[in-house]
C-alpha cells in the first residue's frame, strides 16, 4: 500500500501505464479484462474488484466479471438477489464515488444490503464509477475492501477518474469486436445449414480455422485430410493440383489482383459421391496487412449431402398444411414421391394430391422446380 501511494502522478506511474495497457488488451482476452481486473485490484489494495458489463435485472443475471477473494457464491448472490439493493445504482456517469459518500456509515450498517450481503462477505468499504461509451454501451467498475482496513480516498478516486476515458474507448473496441464476432458466427451457422464446409488458410497455405462441416469431412479422412497443417487428398495427382491451386490463389491475394474461383473434383476411396472443392483468395480489407488474417478460402461440397428442411418452417413460410409440409420436406431432401409416401405412411395417391396442392401454392408445375423453390428459400436456414 505504501509503495503504491508514493506514485501520486498516475499518468507517469509505471503501474498505471501497465493498467492502461491491460484495459486496451481486455477486449482480446478469452475472459475480457481479466488481466486489467487483477492489476486494478492490486493498485486499489482491494479484496475484490468487478466490472459489470450488463447489470442484473429481474429474470436476467446480467454479465459480471470479478477478480479477488470473494467466493463465486457471493457473486451469484448479488446477481440473483442483492443487485436490487445496490446503493450505487444511478451514479453520475464518469464520477467516482465511495460508498460512504452515497450512504453515511451509520445508515449503511443499518441497511439490508450491508447486513445481508456486505457484512457476511467481510467487506465494508466500496468505490464505484460508471462508464458509458458514445454508442450506448455501459460498464460499472467496482472495488471493495475488508472490514478493518481503511476506506477508499482521494487517491483511489483520482485513479478511477483517470481510467474513465480509457475504459470508454476500450468499451467501443469491445462492442465492435462483439458485433463482428456475432455476424461471423451468424454467417458461419448459415453456411453450416447448407452443408458447405469452409476452410481458411493463412498466407503460407496452412490451416487457420474451419467450420463444423469441414471438421466432419476431414475427420472421416475419406478423400480429404490434413498433413502438417496443409490440405491433401487421397491421391498424389489431385493433391499436387490442390497445392498448385492454393499457391495460385495465394499469389493473387498477395498481389491484390482479381482471381477466378478454381474448382477441383476429389474422389473418395470409400466409393461414395465425390467431394467438390472451390478455392479462392480472401480479399484483404483496405487497411489491413494480408499476413494478419486468412488468405485463401476452400469451400467443400458433397453432392450426396441432403439439406434438412423443417416442416414447421415450411408451414409458416408457404402456408402449407401440416401434411403438405411433411411431403415438401421429404421432397426437398431429394426423395421421390414414392419414397416420400412410404416414409410418411400414406398412399401414393395421397402423396400426389399433396404435391399438386404444393404446385398450386408455390406457383410451379414440376417437382424439380418445387424443390429448387424450397431450397432457395429461407426454409433452408432453419
Amino acid at each position: 500500500m505504501s509503495e503504491r501511494r508514493e506514485c501520486t502522478d498516475f499518468e507517469g506511474c509505471r503501474d498505471f501505464e501497465a493498467l492502461l495497457g491491460r484495459i486496451y488488451e481486455g477486449p482480446l482476452e478469452p475472459v475480457p479484462w481479466q488481466s486489467f481486473l487483477e492489476t486494478f485490484r492490486e493498485l486499489m489494495s482491494a479484496m475484490s474488484v468487478g466490472l459489470i458489463l450488463r447489470p442484473p435485472t429481474e429474470g436476467d443475471r446480467g454479465l459480471l466479471l470479478e477478480e479477488g477473494e470473494i467466493a463465486s457464491s457471493w457473486r451469484t448472490a448479488f446477481q440473483d438477489r442483492y443487485f436490487a439493493l445496490d446503493p450505487f445504482i444511478g451514479l453520475p456517469v464518469g464520477e467516482p464515488a465511495t460508498l460512504e459518500e452515497i450512504v453515511p456509515l451509520e445508515e449503511l450498517i443499518e441497511s439490508d444490503f450491508y447486513n445481508q450481503y456486505m457484512k457476511p462477505m467481510g467487506s465494508l468499504y466500496a468505490l464505484a464509477v460508471d462508464v458509458r461509451e458514445p454508442g450506448g454501451l455501459e460498464a460499472r467498475l467496482r472495488a471493495v475492501r475488508r472490514i478493518g482496513t481503511e476506506d477508499f480516498g482521494k487517491e483511489e478516486k483520482t485513479l478511477c477518474a483517470r481510467l474513465v476515458p480509457h475504459l470508454q474507448r476500450a468499451l467501443q473496441i469491445h462492442g465492435k469486436l462483439q458485433s463482428v464476432e456475432s455476424e461471423r458466427d451468424l454467417y458461419a451457422d448459415t453456411v453450416d445449414h447448407f452443408s458447405v464446409g469452409t476452410i481458411l488458410l493463412d498466407d503460407s497455405g496452412r490451416l487457420l480455422r474451419m467450420n463444423h462441416v469441414a471438421e466432419r469431412v476431414l475427420r472421416m479422412r475419406d478423400g480429404l485430410s490434413l498433413h502438417e497443417g496443409r490440405l491433401c487428398t487421397g491421391d498424389r495427382d489431385s493433391s499436387e493440383k490442390l497445392a498448385r491451386l492454393i499457391e495460385e490463389s495465394l499469389a493473387a491475394q498477395n498481389a491484390r489482383v482479381p482471381s477466378v474461383v478454381e474448382a477441383l473434383r476429389v474422389e473418395r476411396p470409400s466409393g461414395k459421391g465425390h467431394i467438390g472443392l472451390l478455392i479462392r483468395p480472401v480479399p484483404a480489407a483496405q487497411w489491413s496487412d494480408a499476413k494478419a488474417g486468412p488468405a485463401v478460402a476452400v469451400f467443400i461440397g458433397q453432392p450426396d449431402d441432403r439439406p434438412v428442411v423443417s416442416p414447421e418452417i415450411l408451414q409458416n413460410l408457404f402456408a402449407f398444411t401440416r401434411a403438405e409440409a411433411s411431403v415438401a420436406s421429404q421432397l426437398a431432401e431429394g426423395l421421390s414421391v414414392e419414397d416420400t409416401a412410404r416414409n410418411l405412411g400414406i398412399s401414393i395417391h395421397t402423396a400426389r394430391a399433396h404435391v399438386r396442392s404444393l404446385f398450386s401454392k408455390t406457383g410451379v408445375s414440376r417437382q424439380t422446380e418445387l424443390v429448387l423453390h424450397i431450397v432457395r428459400s429461407a426454409a433452408s436456414l432453419g
